[in-house]
């Protein structure tokens, strides 16, 4: 998840509350999330709420 929020440009923090809140879609394997290629592209792409 490190190298993920740096390539979109914020913090770890930022993007575990992301992925709380559905904003990003992640699976989860054991203590490790994983985030699709197709699920960061819709992330990058699709209107975010405010």
């Amino acid at each position: 998840m490190e190298e993920t929020a740096q390539l979109l440009g914020i913090t770890r923090q930022t993007l575990t509350k992301y992925i709380k809140n559905g904003r990003v879609l992640a699976t989860q394997i054991g203590g490790t999330k994983y985030i699709s290629e197709d699920n960061l592209k819709k992330f990058l792409t699709e209107p975010q709420p405010e």
